[in-house]
């Protein structure tokens, strides 16, 4: 009995552009990858990186912090 092949689809930056903005995907190689939310220890560091960078940027004045991209 033959087996059948299934073939890999190709996604593009069109197919990407159309994912979920509250899902987190990744467009590799033509594959649309989901990606978890970070784990707590990595949440808890960045955190504490971005609480430092605040202190900074407000005693310096150099510029905004932002934690996430913006459109």
């Amino acid at each position: 009995m033959a087996t059948a092949i299934e073939k890999k689809r190709i996604y593009t930056y069109e197919d990407y552009l159309k994912t979920p903005d509250d899902e987190r995907y990744e467009l590799i190689d033509a594959d649309l990858i989901m990606n978890p939310s970070p784990v707590t220890y990595h949440q808890w560091i960045s955190r504490k990186i971005g609480f430092e960078l605040e202190k900074f940027v407000e005693e310096k004045k150099p510029g905004c912090v932002f934690f996430a991209s913006w459109k």
